[in-house]
């Protein structure tokens, strides 16, 4: 009985440590591109 116990455990832990995943890093936040009348870019 403890050994199937603790080998659930150990299956249950293993499973979890794999199936996390770390979250990805959020976009960075870029402004949009100005451009003068010629169609130049100002920045």
């Amino acid at each position: 009985m403890k050994l199937t116990a603790a080998l659930a455990l150990i299956a249950t832990v293993t499973l979890a440590a794999c199936a996390s995943e770390p979250e990805p890093a959020p976009a960075p936040i870029v402004p949009d591109a100005t451009y003068d009348k010629l169609g130049n870019r100002t920045n």
